[in-house]
């Protein structure tokens, strides 16, 4: 509470010092309170809203899109999901392949070589690690958000490299044939794409991803039956989208999402994190470097903290109290 009100001070000082505005973000975050880190997003959408004067603008466009990390776009993109119809056409190239995709998670998710139509129980004994554990550097935050419930993976593509299982080289070699644009991402060190078992009741809290370079698709394998009271769907913004075996979503978890699994069965999608198409192959490797920028300002900020400015401060107009949806 102290560190938000010193946060607030910097603000009312120069509204657009965006490492503070973060900080704000993520402190109500870290307690789950989204309302909170959406209300500090939309007054500093609204304090450049009033500043058109200073030529400064909030890289921040909408309330419920708040990754650690944000890359400004040369061309701004508001979607955060995407229809059937906008969806790159490798994905219904992937989805034609579906069964076989499926046929692999089986046989890796039941430790055999044998083909299956159905998955082993997830007992706590499984060996597919858990979303968030050290089987790889990347991701490590993310088994944060696992409010209830189990979450594991089994990754084939990721910053680190290529599985290199005999199992599960069919589909690797499908996903490279296939969706290059996801193993580029993962090769360059910013993507992964992986089996994604969702336990049976289990619930993922309300989060952003931390960049927003890139979209995710999910191709859905195993989607548990649902009734009123027992649903299994992902909520991205306000509203809640359904999978279906077969196919794919398409999203961008720079947005706040949460996903729900209250069923009794396990849901399995196929996740492929893919470049956001809004950055040209040509702007790639800057957009890759200003994210890593910004990374080792906010380490550097945390532990060696700022001098204080004497000279040339501004003062910017601000817009409403931001304590006041909160």
């Amino acid at each position: 509470e102290k560190a938000r009100i010193f946060l607030c001070k910097g603000l009312c000082c120069d509204s657009f010092l965006t490492v503070a505005i973060i900080e704000l973000m993520l402190s109500f975050e870290e307690e789950g309170n989204m309302k909170g880190s959406r209300a500090v997003a939309q007054w500093a959408i609204d304090g450049a809203a009033v500043s058109e004067k200073t030529k400064r603008t909030s890289p921040w466009r909408n309330k419920y899109q708040r990754p650690g990390f944000l890359f400004l776009m040369p061309t701004y993109s508001n979607t955060s999901y995407f229809p059937p119809s906008q969806h790159p056409a490798w994905c219904r190239e992937l989805s034609s392949h579906s069964e076989t995709l499926k046929q692999d998670f089986l046989k890796l998710w039941n430790n055999s070589n044998e083909s299956s139509t159905s998955m082993r129980p997830l007992l706590p004994g499984h060996p597919w690690p858990r979303v968030g554990g050290d089987h790889r550097s990347g991701g490590r935050t993310d088994g944060r958000v696992v409010e209830r419930g189990d979450w594991r993976e089994m990754v084939l593509f990721s910053g680190e490299g290529e599985a290199l299982d005999s199992a599960s080289i069919r589909s690797r070699t499908l996903i490279r044939n296939l969706a290059p644009e996801a193993v580029s991402l993962c090769e360059a060190g910013t993507g992964e794409i992986l089996f994604s078992v969702l336990a049976p009741n289990t619930r993922v809290a309300p989060h952003c991803a931390s960049t927003n370079l890139r979209l995710t698709a999910h191709l859905a394998l195993v989607v548990p039956a649902t009734s009123t009271k027992k649903k299994c769907s992902i909520r991205v913004e306000e509203s809640w989208y359904n999978w279906k075996e077969g196919e794919c979503i398409v999203f961008d978890d720079s947005y706040e999402h949460e996903v729900i699994n209250d069923t009794d069965e396990c849901r399995v999608v196929l996740l492929l994190r893919f470049w956001h198409p809004s950055i040209p192959s040509a702007l790639r490797q800057t957009a890759i470097q200003s994210i890593l920028s910004q990374r080792d300002l906010s380490e550097r900020l945390r532990y060696v903290p700022p001098l204080a400015r004497t000279t040339g401060l501004l003062i910017c107009p601000m817009a409403a109290d931001p304590w006041k949806e909160i």
